[in-house]
């Protein structure tokens, strides 16, 4: 579960038009550049970037067509060729710019996991070592690269594939639920060939910009026919993806990773034997191919209507039921194909419910596997032939283990040294450092100790530095819980913060070699700009190589004000308010907003420029609102502690918060009429809209609620589990953290607003409290879109619910005392 997507996108020209908040501004100037997507090869050096043409990233609308606000390459392509593949044996034959519709499916659910909302190139993936560039552009994956000042194209595959990456192998992708490779081989005049991602390639000296070089030699790209790899999948069986609750809720998306070392013993190979379906004989061993099969058979089947008589079908976990069955597969990868008739599988266990991370290495893989209550996480080791090694293991102590992206090997050979992100000390998410005697060794890895400083988040690792055995975590290192910083650590101690001068939020992308970076930093009033930095060896001042682009801001986007109160226990707690034009709406006390989302592993309320960019908020101050956003306790980025304090009892402290904002804001502010106080959320902030009006009555006097979680019975079991527990175990925590517990108690107006077809939150969920509304004679509006998932991507539907939203809270509460609440439901109806 995430917070809604309107509040992290670029701005708009002008927030008092209702399009605006539905068309969003390239952020820059000078360069037209999107800060959000720079890239770094870590091989190379090379520093990729998005780009818009026009000046702003629509919306994608299905119905409206896809050609409006299209992100597209910064040099227009010259004419491609046509495609030069052809689908694999046994797959229906797809045109240029055709799709299949399982694929197509699969692809936009995709989109709706990772929050992807621009149309267009919405990720590419980077040849390793050359300027090559892989694309799904008209209806298939395409290859870019420059010669000169052209740019040209070859078709990778005419069809959508997910997945795709460069490999030894060429390109390996997955297409209607199966592994699949493509022999790729790049050319370049006076240099050998390189099939696929290699190891060969242009050397690039981090001592000068890597934009400076010279001209680069002719490239030539020439395409095999494809070759499968998995055999495995059929009508609720997937390979080499990953289930629903890895990408929704682990913040994972891989599902095969490939070794790229021969991975058979010597004499294995039995050339001549015959083989079945699948068989290879005698081929020669690529590699080893590891990946996921996803058994979604024993998991519930749910329907989702549309409306018009159509909808869909689809498994979903819900608490204290069946999970999708995950089992990781072992396959030789031949040239040409075969291997499959000996694939190896390897079972979770018993004690094991999920896999949660994967990482090849040494002709085997780490895995992190978590078990059904998520308080122990364990890393093992398998290898080649399906063979399990345990590594170490981490058990909560309470609660539950978090996830997080920090493993990686630092150091191989007889021993094997990794950094590892655990929150043992302090509660604090920290940086340590593990040594495993290696596989067969039949012992746990042993602690070195702790790498980061301690007393403060590390949300991740950008970079390890193998000369100075420097780790470069970023987190919020200055112990500003609203920024996130860069901070270099080693032996335990932070030895500096390398983006404590640049202030705000920052995002680093490092080299391979931590020799250079990118780094985007913005700040409330201060848009975002990107530069190129050479990396400051042991200390020293980081040296700007290039500046990337500096953002550009909407009109009349003006700066909110951050700040903090104490709660009614002590816990200070963070806001960012948005006050409107005393010119326009006079010094107030103004109508009150609260924008809330209030779940846990999300912050709201940070130091970016993100906080003017959120235009909900500003289109409301528009209109004469003062709105304010409050991150509760159970959130993130503030410390174990501080999420477990919603443990088992979703939607009572955590309101409870929100509620003392609301009183910070009125009393002692002044900023805010107590007596007119609305709320609006979405998603967990739909649950939070519901849960405050229903259970503060007195406090909020309307709301809006968009695609709430109702009753935590229905909603995924990994995320839901994670922090209510089982069903069976905790009755009464479900019971009371339901909206239908406490709903019979409002005496405000709501507004309920849902897509019917969303797989994330049911819509299901809206119709549960519709019924008991109904029993309690509780008016309600209701605005559905009948073809829409967990938020309306149309643009004219946005602007639909923009324009009801902002009327429904001019009536009900800037108005309030002329006729909104209860008291006014026919009259609204009537429109009077």
């Amino acid at each position: 579960m995430d917070s809604e997507y309107a509040a992290s996108l670029p701005a708009p020209d002008n927030p008092n038009n209702v399009h605006g908040i539905c068309s969003f501004l390239r952020p820059t100037t000078n360069n037209p550049t999107s800060l959000e997507l720079v890239q770094m090869n870590i091989d190379t050096g090379i520093v990729t970037v998005i780009v818009t043409p026009d000046e702003r990233v629509e919306r994608r609308d299905e119905n409206e067509g896809r050609n409006e606000g299209r992100n597209e390459m910064k040099k227009r392509e010259k004419q491609s060729e046509g495609p030069t593949s052809v689908p694999p044996s046994g797959q229906p034959s797809i045109s240029k710019g055709s799709s299949a519709a399982p694929q197509k499916a699969q692809s936009l659910l995709l989109q709706e996991r990772q929050r992807q909302m621009s149309t267009g190139i919405r990720t590419y993936a980077p040849h390793p070592t050359h300027q090559v560039y892989m694309v799904e552009w008209e209806g298939g994956i395409k290859a870019y690269w420059l010669e000169g000042e052209s740019v040209s194209s070859k078709f990778i595959l005419p069809h959508p594939a997910q997945d795709y990456r460069w490999s030894p192998l060429g390109v390996t992708y997955v297409y209607q639920s199966e592994v699949y490779y493509i022999p790729c081989t790049i050319s370049l005049s006076g240099v050998g060939d390189v099939t696929g991602g290699g190891s060969q390639g242009m050397e690039v000296d981090s001592s000068s910009s890597p934009t400076s070089s010279s001209s680069p030699p002719g490239i030539s790209v020439t395409v095999g026919s494809p070759v499968r790899v998995t055999y495995g999948s059929s009508l609720h069986v997937t390979c080499g993806l990953p289930d629903y609750l890895q990408m929704e809720e682990m913040d994972y998306y891989k599902g095969y990773w490939f070794c790229p070392s021969p991975a058979t013993k010597k004499g294995e190979e039995e050339k001549g034997r015959k083989r079945g379906k699948g068989g290879g004989g005698g081929r020669n061993v690529m590699g080893r191919m590891f990946f996921t099969k996803v058994d979604n058979t024993n998991v519930e089947e749910i329907v989702l209507p549309d409306g018009t008589g159509g909808g869909e079908v689809m498994r979903y976990p819900k608490p204290g039921s069946s999970n999708p069955a995950v089992t990781l597969g072992v396959v030789e990868v031949r040239e040409g194909g075969g291997g499959w008739e000996d694939v190896r599988w390897v079972e979770l266990g018993e004690d094991m419910e999920y896999m949660a991370r994967v990482q090849t290495w040494g002709g085997g893989t780490f895995v992190v596997w978590q078990d059904r209550r998520q308080t122990m996480v364990r890393l093992e080791y398998v290898d080649g032939g399906g063979k399990r090694e345990i590594v170490m293991e981490e058990k909560a102590g309470e609660g539950w283990v978090n996830l997080n992206h920090i493993f990686r090997v630092v150091k191989g050979g007889g021993k094997v040294e990794f950094l590892w992100g655990s929150e043992r000390e302090g509660g604090f998410m920290q940086v340590y450092r593990y040594q495993w005697m290696g596989p067969g060794s039949r012992e746990t890895a042993t602690c070195l100790g702790r790498v980061t400083g301690g007393g403060w988040v590390v949300e991740g690792v950008a970079g390890y530095d193998f000369e100075t055995g420097c780790v470069y975590a970023v987190g919020n290192g200055t112990g500003k819980w609203g920024e996130r910083h860069l901070v270099r650590s080693k032996g335990g101690k932070d030895l500096d913060v390398v983006s404590g001068e640049w202030g705000g939020w920052n995002t680093v992308n490092m080299d391979g070699k931590c020799k250079l970076a990118t780094v985007t930093t913005s700040g409330v009033g201060r848009v975002m700009e990107a530069k190129i930095y050479r990396v400051g060896r042991e200390g020293k001042k980081w040296e700007v190589v290039r500046d990337i682009g500096k953002g550009r801001g909407g009109q009349d986007l003006e700066d909110p004000t951050l700040g903090s109160f104490r709660n009614r226990v002590g816990t200070e707690l963070f806001y960012s308010l948005y006050t409107p034009s005393e010119k326009e709406f006079g010094k107030g006390p103004h109508p009150l907003i609260v924008y809330v989302y209030g779940g846990p592993h999300v912050q709201r309320v940070n130091d970016s420029w993100a906080q003017n960019a959120d235009m909900r908020a500003q289109r409301l101050r528009s209109l004469g609102f003062a709105v304010v956003k409050c991150d509760n306790r159970g959130g993130s980025r503030r410390g174990r502690n501080f999420e477990l304090e919603i443990l088992g009892d979703m939607g009572n402290k955590e309101v409870d918060d929100q509620v003392d904002c609301v009183d910070h804001i009125t009393r002692v502010l002044k900023v805010g009429d107590s007596k007119r106080v609305g709320i609006i959320g979405w998603s967990y902030g739909g649950y939070m809209a519901a849960m405050c009006l229903s259970k503060e009555p007195g406090v909020f006097h309307a709301a809006v609620s968009g695609a709430p979680v109702t009753t935590w019975r229905a909603y995924d079991t990994h995320y839901t589990e994670r922090y209510m527990g089982l069903p069976e175990e905790n009755e009464e925590g479900y019971e009371r953290s339901s909206v239908m517990s406490h709903s019979h108690k409002i005496k405000g107006r709501l507004m309920l607003v849902h897509g019917m077809v969303d797989e994330n939150v049911h819509f299901g969920h809206t119709t549960r409290l519709i019924n008991k509304l109904i029993s309690d004679m509780i008016p309600y509006d209701l605005l559905l879109f009948p073809t829409e998932r967990h938020s309306p991507r149309g643009k004219k539907g946005r602007a639909y619910m923009e324009e009801r939203i902002g009327d429904f809270f001019e009536r009900h509460v800037k108005n309030r005392e002329r006729g909104g609440g209860r008291k006014g439901f026919l009259g609204s109806i009537l429109g009077k």
